[in-house]
């Protein structure tokens, strides 16, 4: 079945194309000593922008390394959520891959 087929809610490649914008917070800054400052505003900013968000969880690539499991599941709905939890335990039961957004396996 070609992707483009597939209902927008049950692949991750056509979800979402009926929305108009992509909003990011993104900070950059050269002293490590601001760290705590450009990290906060960044975040507080990205909680403001997440009221407005289609899911609560917006686009992973986007998000930060530490982003909590909460966002991660509503940026992918609680159906598709499961469902990639499922594979995850046929596939990585042990969690080998866990950086980046990690989904946990489901329980067996």
């Amino acid at each position: 079945m070609r992707s483009s087929t597939r209902s927008s809610t049950t692949t991750s490649l056509t979800s979402r194309r009926e929305r108009y914008f992509n909003v990011s917070a993104t900070a950059t800054w050269e002293d490590a000593a601001t760290d705590t400052v450009h990290i906060a505003w960044a975040r507080r900013t990205a909680a403001a922008l997440a009221e407005h968000s289609s899911s609560g969880g917006g686009y992973l690539n986007y998000g930060a390394p530490d982003e909590p499991i909460e966002r991660v599941r509503a940026a992918y709905g609680d159906a598709n959520f499961e469902r990639l939890r499922q594979v995850k335990r046929r596939y990585d039961p042990h969690n080998l891959f866990r950086f980046n957004h990690n989904i946990p396996p489901a329980e067996a």
